[in-house]
């Protein structure tokens, strides 16, 4: 699917789906907000703002749903090490406080959420929808299922729904000029091309000889760099809920029940198969003399006259439609297909489009469309309705389902009973073999070094190692698939080893060092002369590789063979053809010589307020950011590191 969307990047459609999968994250982020209602206050304090407490169930409950959002976003390739790189812990608390602060600021400035406005946003919740309509039997269900009262729930919304008002109140102050959107276009739209050769640093690497007293000195002055890391040993109760969905047979109440709270996801939606043609809007059709406005007016113009000239040639019989989509088609993707553009769902395609093509009988060509991405004749070769799958065939599914939740119930209740026993006892071992369930130990494990194969990919396992005192059981460690409670049972404080036991540790330290300081001298002896002959050809003689070329790219584009490299194009921003410049960047030499530079021209109206808009948002989110991080500075905020 990768592969397909980065060969059709270009594509009209390619560029609709991207445009739905922003949209469908934005909302979720915005869904998440909500969901549960206020969490009950247990668990201690992590911080406080202004005086209101952000306890520590809410802090966990956030943070665990961070973690379990990003999971299903990289799926296998989300790693504890991503946890970290993002710094959810610092995302999952400052969220609490950014909430805090909103609530706050709405108080005061009066901004509330009237049961209308609430009861209106519900309706539009596909998981309380059945045939693409707001369902009470289909949400009460869900509440139900998910234990939560109405008026959790609701008020849950409300406080999200507040936070929007207040968040969006502080953006819409945002302005934008002219001369910032050009310059955006100017950027997205100029194109580069370049020659250069590329080498990693290590292409200067040698052999450097590393005496005793450099190994000394080198220990001397950077010992702390090779101390250990504390050492941890645990002993733990896992439970895997897959273990345990064996016991469980669902009744036929709760299968229904669960297909009518989950029925949104049983829902499959309307699909089209359809051929277009497409115009786009040229500004180059203008005087070069012309207003922005002019130029605009005058490409709408002649697309639309493209448009109907060619739907006068395939009504009058002088071309089939594919045949016209091939030779007439501004979508080159598409057109090389007859206008194909496959098979696609209801709200893949941009509203005015797919409005249009649903009003179409099967095989009937379209009227000219109007679109952002200029004029369209489409015509439909299919549509299928949408519909929702009965409970007789998703049944296996749906016990499926029931069995993982209901384990995944089972195991908790018993790692609470685990840990209630063991820390009133002191004895986890004994408190398992209560409730039939081992005691295994682990190896030691480090906070840098702590992925245990038997432990799995399970971050708040390893936080609650890290912060539990000696004999203290943990709190139950709930993860979609497995709950463990945890002792740790020994410690290794952190040493300084003697200079003979890690000897060859520190001599590679001290030959990175030296092949590191020998790279840059190579470079800047490189650099002099590149920028003295712009002999690129020399060049990549002398360093044995040879001259690459990529194609015509944008400075918002990852610059091809090379990468997004921010160094890059800041070097290239202000050469022209000819020119030349070397760059260190990201371990990588670069020696570049600027071959072509294309100029951006004018942008087509929609261009213009699509790029308009978005500079807007940005401008908002930055203004808002600023707003909070002054509110911040002028709230009383304290934060139990302790705990966290």
């Amino acid at each position: 699917m990768l592969n397909f969307i980065r060969e059709q990047k270009d594509s009209w459609i390619i560029k609709s789906i991207l445009w739905l999968i922003v949209t469908a994250f934005i909302a979720t982020i915005f869904y998440s907000w909500g969901m549960g209602g206020a969490s009950t206050a247990r668990g201690g304090v992590v911080a406080t703002v202004a005086g209101e407490p952000i306890n520590f169930n809410e802090y966990n409950q956030t943070f665990e749903n961070m973690v379990r959002f990003y999971r299903q976003q990289f799926r296998d390739q989300f790693t504890e090490e991503m946890i970290q790189r993002l710094d959810l812990k610092t995302q999952a608390i400052d969220a609490l406080i950014q909430k805090k602060i909103l609530l706050v600021e709405a108080k005061k400035q009066g901004i509330i959420v009237t049961n209308e406005e609430l009861a209106e946003t519900l309706k539009t919740f596909p998981s309380f929808q059945r045939d693409g309509k707001f369902n009470t039997s289909v949400y009460n269900n869900y509440l139900k299922f998910n234990r939560l009262t109405p008026l959790q729930f609701e008020e849950g919304q409300r406080e999200s729904l507040i936070i929007d008002k207040v968040q969006r109140l502080i953006q819409s102050a945002a302005k934008v000029s002219e001369a910032e959107t050009m310059e955006i276009f100017k950027r997205e739209s100029e194109k580069f091309k370049l020659d250069y050769v590329a080498v990693f640093d290590d292409k200067f690497e040698t052999k450097f000889e590393v005496s005793e007293d450099e190994l000394k000195a080198h220990y001397d002055k950077n010992k702390n760099d090779f101390k250990t890391q504390e050492k941890f040993k645990a002993q733990y109760v896992l439970l895997d809920g897959k273990s345990y969905e064996s016991e469980i047979v669902p009744d036929e109440k709760e299968t229904e029940n669960y297909y009518n709270a989950k029925i949104a996801t049983y829902s499959v939606k309307k699909k089209y198969k359809a051929r277009h043609i497409l115009f786009r809007l040229d500004p180059k059709v203008a005087d070069e003399s012309a207003t922005i406005k002019e130029k605009q007016e005058a490409a709408d113009k002649a697309a639309k006259a493209r448009a109907e000239d060619v739907l006068k040639k395939i009504e009058s019989g002088e071309f089939n439609f594919e045949d016209a989509a091939k030779k007439f088609s501004e979508d080159k993707v598409s057109g090389e297909k007859g206008g194909d553009l496959g098979e696609f769902e209801a709200g893949v395609m941009v509203p005015e489009f797919e409005r249009e093509i649903d009003k179409l009988e099967i095989n009937k060509i379209s009227k000219v469309i109007r679109t952002p991405f200029g004029y369209h004749i489409a015509q439909l070769l299919e549509k299928t309705p949408g519909r929702t799958k009965p409970l007789s065939e998703v049944k296996d599914d749906v016990v499926q389902s029931l069995k993982a939740i209901k384990a995944n119930q089972k195991i908790r209740r018993i790692a609470r009973r685990i840990q209630n026993e063991a820390q009133a006892n002191k004895d986890l071992v004994q408190a398992a073999k209560t409730q039939g369930v081992e005691v295994k130990t682990t190896d030691y494990f480090t906070r840098r070094d702590h992925i245990l194969p038997e432990i799995g990919n399970a971050p708040q396992f390893y936080e609650q190692a890290f912060i539990l005192k000696d004999d203290q059981i943990s709190e139950p460690i709930n993860t979609p698939e497995r709950s463990y409670v945890l002792k740790v049972i020994e410690r290794v404080a952190p040493t300084i080893p003697a200079l003979d036991a890690i000897k060859e540790d520190v001599r590679a330290a001290v030959l990175r060092v030296k092949n590191k300081e020998h790279a840059k001298a190579k470079f800047k002896e490189l650099s002099a002369q590149f920028a003295k002959d712009k002999d690129l050809e020399k060049l990549a003689t002398e360093l044995k590789t040879e001259t690459k070329v990529t194609p015509l790219f944008s400075m918002v584009d990852s610059i091809p063979g090379i990468g997004n490299v921010q160094n890059v194009k800041d070097a290239i921003a202000n050469l022209q053809k000819g020119d030349t410049t070397s760059v260190s960047a990201v371990r990588r030499f670069f020696f570049i010589k600027i071959n072509e530079r294309e100029p951006a021209g004018t942008p087509s109206k929609e261009e213009y307020d699509k790029i308009a808009l978005q500079l807007k948002s940005e401008k908002g989110q930055t203004l808002f950011q600023d707003w909070m991080d002054d509110k911040k500075e002028r709230t009383e905020i304290l934060i139990n590191q302790e705990i966290l």
